[in-house]
């Protein structure tokens, strides 16, 4: 446990021009937060005892990420890490350590050559900005940083590193739910990167990149769907199956909440129908169920316009059998 003379002559280490010294102070600093952290899960009385970080001390670890070493940089994603689950408990909290984070993210992150050379540094930020865009609860303020968040994206979702994708992928499906409101104004900016995606190599990121494409469109321009049929359809001829049924699942999907489903519904249907002839029975199964849904969902919102045609079923005289 750091006293506070202590604490702060670790903060001033940090910009200390030996790598070594800076590396010992983040450990030390390092070491108290996560004493603190593992005292409130023990349920301890005596968390009082431990002093609350002075208020610079995120943008001293904001510095840390631009150090030549990587273990430095990996220290302070650690602090920050830890700092966020320990204090970040209201939304006040959030939205400083946000307006400090994203701009400096950016930095790291955003540009079109990568700045960050480690995969794992790059995946442990990502990490991070998922944990706060889960824990916000307020979606208009982290639209604030909405022209951010894509930069980043646009990026990570491309990013070399497999897990960097991914992750990625699922941050976007978790932003484009949060930010509704507004993510229809720069939804657009995803969907290329995420098309490139999903051609990947590993099967478990085409799931992630198909689910976070379904989510972008929901809330996002419903337009880009025109775009995206063709990329989806590729996708049926996948040998995983997990891909596929997540393209049934995607346009199943959309086929019930899509706002303005209707316009493109016969660009959604055949899609869908493709899946009664998977040869997987999970497959055709979903497709059946989602088919149904749809169906009873388009019947009930054009009830009026279908009455004749419910009240008096047409029976064709030759019926395909089964």
């Amino acid at each position: 446990m750091l006293t506070e003379s202590e604490m702060n002559r670790n903060i001033v280490l940090l910009a200390d021009p030996n790598k070594i010294t800076r590396q010992k102070a983040l450990q030390n600093l390092c070491n108290d937060l996560k004493s603190s952290l593992s005292n409130n899960n023990n349920n301890n009385n005596d968390d009082d005892d431990y002093l609350h970080p002075p208020s610079n001390i995120i943008e001293s670890m904001l510095k840390i990420f631009f150090d030549p070493a990587e273990k430095n940089r990996d220290l302070a994603l650690a602090y920050i890490s830890m700092y966020i689950t320990k204090y970040c408990i209201d939304d006040n909290n959030i939205d400083k350590i946000l307006s400090l984070l994203i701009p400096t993210f950016v930095q790291r992150l955003g540009t079109n050559d990568i700045i960050e050379p480690s995969e794992e540094i790059r995946l442990k930020s990502i990490s991070i900005l998922y944990e706060l865009c889960q824990i916000y609860s307020n979606g208009n303020k982290l639209s604030l940083y909405l022209n951010e968040w894509i930069t980043i994206l646009k990026r990570t979702i491309i990013d070399p590193y497999p897990e960097v994708r991914k992750l990625s992928c699922e941050l976007t499906s978790k932003l484009s739910c949060k930010c509704h409101e507004k993510f229809h104004l720069m939804s657009e900016n995803l969907i290329k990167p995420i098309i490139e995606t999903m051609k990947h190599q590993h099967a478990k990121v085409r799931v992630e990149a198909i689910n976070a494409l379904g989510n972008v469109i929901r809330y996002g321009n419903n337009k880009s769907i025109e775009d995206c049929v063709t990329p989806l359809a590729q996708r049926f001829f996948d040998h995983t199956s997990t891909v596929r049924l997540a393209v049934i699942n995607v346009v199943g999907m959309w086929m019930l909440e899509l706002r303005d489903r209707y316009s493109y519904f016969h660009m959604m249907l055949p899609l869908l129908l493709t899946g009664y002839t998977d040869e997987i029975e999970e497959i055709r199964e979903t497709t059946d169920s989602l088919w149904w849904d749809a169906g009873l969902k388009y019947e009930k919102e054009n009830e009026e316009d279908l009455k004749d045609q419910i009240n008096f079923p047409n029976t064709p005289k030759k019926y395909p059998p089964n």
